[in-house]
């Protein structure tokens, strides 16, 4: 039986509520222990560094130009 490859892209943007962010990445990290076929990517409009509510920082792995395909977009919440 052959395992199939699902890729996630998450969204991120400056103000991104750093819980939205490490929730996700929780969830999708441990259900990458039952399906290990499952990959994902935080993809931003420019990509590299990102200021997150409360002055944390995150690196996003693309930007839109160089993102690679993607079976599901993952925008996660934010202010208000």
């Amino acid at each position: 039986m052959q395992s199939s490859v699902l890729t996630v892209a998450i969204l991120a943007y400056d103000g991104i509520e750093p819980i939205d962010i490490g929730a996700t990445y929780g969830v999708l990290s441990m259900a990458k222990r039952l399906a290990p076929g499952l990959q994902f990517f935080v993809v931003s409009k420019l990509g590299g560094e990102l200021a997150m509510a409360n002055g944390l920082r995150l690196v996003a792995d693309y930007s839109f130009a160089d993102c690679p395909g993607a079976d599901v977009l993952m925008v996660l919440g934010g202010p208000g």
